[in-house]
C-alpha cells in the first residue's frame, strides 16, 4: 500500500489528490493514487467480512504510508470504513483517520490505464535502478533521465550543460519499436523502487503517452502493483 500511497500528491490546494481511493471488487481491493504526474494502482486480496460488504472511500494518503511501515512485518490486517473514518487493524494495533471528501477522476485515471505499448523492456530492477541513479547525477536542471531502446538493451542517460554527460547500456529483453523517452528522475526511481530484487516491466507508449512499470505476470503474486509515469521532453542538448 506504501508504493501506491507514495504517489499521492503533497499539495493541500488539491485535496482529493492528497488521498488513496480504495474500493473493493469482489475479492480484491482497489489501491488508487496520483499527483496528475504519476499514478499508482494495486489490487491486493481481500476477504469481505459478509458477502454484500464492500468500501469505496478516500483516505488521506499519509495515514496509509504510515500505516504500511508498522504493516511491513504482518500478513493481514482488516479494514473498517463508515461514512467517514477508515481504520486498519492488525493485531494489537489499530489507527484510523477521517475520510476525504469529494470526487475522484475515475473516469479519467482509467483511459490512462488502457495503454497502447510500444516497447517493452523487460530488466533486472536493481540493475536499471542503479543505471538510473548514476545518470541523475547529470540530470541538469530539468532533473531529467532517457532511456532509450537497443537490440542489446536499453541506454540510461543523463545530461548536465554544466557537468557533462551520462550514458550507459544495461543488459534488457527488448521487444517491439525503439524508442527514446525522457522522465523525472525521481519519478522513474520511486516507481522502480516498489520491485527491488526482481524483474520489472517497462512499457513504453509513443509521443507523452504515459509509460507502465509493474512486474511480469506471476501465478503466486498477492498483490498486482502498476505505476504510470508521464514523460518529459527530452532535454537539449
Amino acid at each position: 500500500m506504501a508504493a501506491v500511497a507514495g504517489a499521492a500528491s503533497t499539495e493541500d490546494a488539491l485535496p482529493i489528490f492528497t488521498g488513496v481511493r480504495i474500493h473493493s471488487d469482489g475479492d480484491r481491493l482497489r489501491v488508487l493514487a496520483t499527483d496528475r504526474y504519476r499514478l499508482s494502482v494495486g489490487h491486493v486480496p481481500w476477504e469481505p467480512a459478509t458477502p454484500e460488504a464492500s468500501i469505496d472511500v478516500l483516505a488521506p494518503a499519509g495515514m496509509l504510508v504510515d500505516a504500511a511501515r508498522r504493516l511491513a512485518s504482518t500478513d493481514e490486517a482488516s479494514v473498517h470504513a463508515d461514512g467517514d473514518r477508515i481504520a486498519l487493524r492488525w493485531g494489537g494495533t489499530s489507527v484510523s483517520t477521517v475520510l476525504l471528501a469529494g470526487q475522484y477522476p475515475d473516469q479519467q485515471l482509467a483511459k490512462l490505464l488502457d495503454t497502447k505499448v510500444e516497447c517493452t523492456i523487460q530488466a533486472e530492477t536493481d540493475e536499471l535502478a542503479a543505471a538510473v541513479r548514476r545518470a541523475t547525477l547529470y540530470s541538469g536542471a530539468s532533473g531529467s533521465v532517457t532511456l532509450t531502446t537497443r537490440d542489446s538493451g536499453v541506454t540510461v542517460t543523463g545530461h548536465d550543460p554544466l557537468a557533462g554527460e551520462s550514458e550507459e547500456t544495461i543488459k534488457a529483453e527488448v521487444t517491439g519499436n525503439h524508442l527514446t523517452t525522457s522522465f523525472r528522475a525521481r519519478y522513474l526511481t520511486d516507481a522502480l523502487r516498489a520491485f527491488t530484487g526482481a524483474p520489472v516491466l517497462v512499457r513504453l507508449q509513443s509521443g507523452m503517452a504515459a509509460t507502465a512499470i509493474t512486474a511480469p505476470p506471476a501465478d503466486d503474486a498477492r498483490m498486482e502493483l502498476i505505476h504510470l509515469v508521464k514523460p518529459m521532453l527530452p532535454p537539449a542538448h
